[in-house]
C-alpha cells in the first residue's frame, strides 16, 4: 500500500513539473542557445585569461611569408596585400577562466594580432598551426573565440598526426584560438565495410554527408584512402568502437575484406556544413561560454522549499503544451491506479491515433501488440515521452474507455 502511494506522489510530482514546463518553465539539460545570425563575426575578440605571457613579434613583409612562433605554436600570414609592412604578434594567454561545457579545451588560448588592422586585407592568409602532447580518440579541431556572441567557433581544420599538429585558416586581423576536443566524436575506432556504390565512399555517424575524410590502417599506417561521406552509419549504440563504415572499393585500399574490420584513424580532410552552417550537432553560433536561456519565460524552482531561484518573464501568460495529455493524466490519477499492476498493450491504441492524425506525426511507444509492461511505464511514457497510444491504453487499462 505504502509503495502505491510513492509510486503516485512520484506521478502526481511529474504531472506538476510538465505542468511548470508547458508553462514556460524549462529544463536546464535541454538549454541551448541557437541565435540565428552570422556565418561569422566581424572580430573574434577576447576572453579573459588566467595569465599571459609577452607577446612574440614578427615583422610582415610584403609578399613574404612570415611566421611568429611561441613555445611550438605558430601564427603564419602567407600573403600580405600592402605595400606596408605589418607585424604579427602571438601571445600565449593561458587557460581562460570559462569554456564551454560541451567541448573540451586541451591547449592554451593563443592571441594572433596582425598590426595594423588595415593590413588584414581579404586577400592575406592567416594560418595557425597548434600542437597537442597526447592524441586523443575524440575529434579535435582549432577555435576561435567570437566576442561579440561570447561563443567558441570551429575553423575548418587539418590534423597531421605524424607531427601531431593541427592547421587553421584564421581571418581575422585580430583573435584567440585553441584547441577543443569534441567528447562522443570518435576518431579511432574499427572500420567495417559495405558493399553500395562501388567507390571511395563511407558512411559516418559522425561527419556530415560530402565531408572528405582521410582513413588510416592503424596495423599498416602506410595504407590509406580518402573517401566522401555519403551514408550515415554505422549504428554507434549497436557497434560503440564503430568510428566509420566504408565502401567496399575503399575498405580494399587499406586492408582485405575478409578480415571483416580493420582498426583505423580518420582525420577529417573537410567538414560540409548543412543549410543552418554548422555540422553534425554544432550549434550554428558556436559553443556558449556563459550558460543562457533563450526560452521565452522560465523559471527555476527549487523543489524541497519552492523558492524560485531564477526566472525570466515567469508571469507572463504562455499557451500550455499537451493540454490533452495533462487531463488526462490527471483524471487517470484520481482512479488511484495501481503503478505496478502488468497490462498488455493492444494495437487498436495505436491505430486510434491514426484517425486523427497521420502516422508519422504522431509521437508513440514502439510495442508490439500483446507486449506487456507496467502501468508506471505507460503514464510516464505517456507524459514524459509524450506518447499519443500510451494514452489511450492508459484510458483503455482504467475501465472508463
Amino acid at each position: 500500500m505504502m509503495r502505491r502511494k510513492r509510486s503516485q506522489k512520484m506521478a502526481i510530482s511529474v504531472l506538476v513539473a510538465v505542468l511548470f514546463i508547458s508553462s514556460g518553465f524549462v529544463n536546464l539539460a535541454n538549454a541551448e542557445v541557437l541565435d540565428s545570425g552570422d556565418s561569422l563575426s566581424p572580430a573574434a575578440g577576447s576572453v579573459n585569461p588566467v595569465r599571459a605571457d609577452e607577446p612574440v613579434p614578427a615583422t610582415v613583409l610584403p609578399g613574404v611569408t612570415t611566421t611568429a612562433e611561441i613555445k611550438g605554436i605558430k601564427a603564419t600570414v602567407t600573403t600580405l596585400a600592402t605595400s606596408a609592412q605589418a607585424t604579427l604578434l602571438l601571445t600565449d594567454l593561458g587557460t581562460p577562466s570559462t569554456t564551454p561545457w560541451q567541448i573540451k579545451l586541451v591547449s592554451h588560448v593563443f592571441q594572433v594580432d596582425l598590426k595594423p588592422f588595415t593590413s588584414m586585407d581579404p586577400k592575406n592568409q592567416t594560418v595557425v598551426e597548434l600542437t597537442y602532447d597526447k592524441t586523443s580518440n575524440n575529434l579535435r579541431q582549432i577555435f576561435y573565440y567570437d566576442k561579440r556572441k561570447d561563443t567558441w567557433r570551429s575553423l575548418q581544420t587539418t590534423e597531421v598526426l605524424s607531427k601531431k599538429t593541427l592547421s587553421a585558416k584564421f581571418p581575422f586581423a585580430f583573435g584567440q584560438v585553441a584547441i577543443f576536443e569534441h567528447p562522443g566524436y570518435i576518431t579511432s575506432g574499427k572500420a567495417s565495410w559495405y558493399n553500395y556504390k562501388g567507390g571511395l565512399f563511407a558512411a559516418s555517424p559522425d561527419f556530415p554527408k560530402d565531408s572528405r575524410l582521410r582513413v588510416f590502417n592503424l596495423d599498416d599506417p602506410k595504407k590509406f584512402v580518402d573517401v566522401t561521406v555519403n551514408d550515415f552509419g554505422p549504428d554507434r549504440d549497436r557497434h560503440p568502437d564503430r568510428v566509420i563504415d566504408l565502401d567496399k572499393t575503399a575498405f580494399k585500399r587499406i586492408a582485405p575484406t575478409g578480415q571483416g574490420t580493420a582498426r583505423v584513424r580518420v582525420e577529417p580532410l573537410y567538414i560540409s556544413n548543412n543549410k543552418a552552417g554548422q555540422w553534425q550537432g554544432q550549434p550554428t553560433d558556436g559553443y556558449p561560454v556563459s550558460f543562457k536561456i533563450v526560452s521565452k519565460s522560465a523559471a527555476v524552482l527549487d523543489t524541497k522549499t519552492g523558492n524560485v531561484i531564477w526566472s525570466k518573464n515567469s508571469t507572463s501568460s504562455m499557451p500550455i503544451a499537451s493540454l490533452t495529455k495533462l487531463v488526462s493524466a490527471y483524471v487517470f490519477l484520481e482512479t488511484k491506479p495501481s503503478f505496478n499492476k502488468v497490462v498488455p498493450y493492444s494495437i487498436q491504441d495505436e491505430n486510434y491515433n491514426y484517425k486523427f492524425a497521420r502516422k508519422w506525426e504522431v509521437a508513440r511507444l514502439k510495442v508490439a501488440d500483446g507486449e506487456t509492461m507496467k502501468v508506471e511505464d505507460l503514464f510516464y511514457s505517456a507524459i514524459v515521452g509524450s506518447a499519443n497510444n500510451a494514452v489511450e491504453s492508459l484510458v483503455r487499462v482504467s475501465g472508463m474507455k
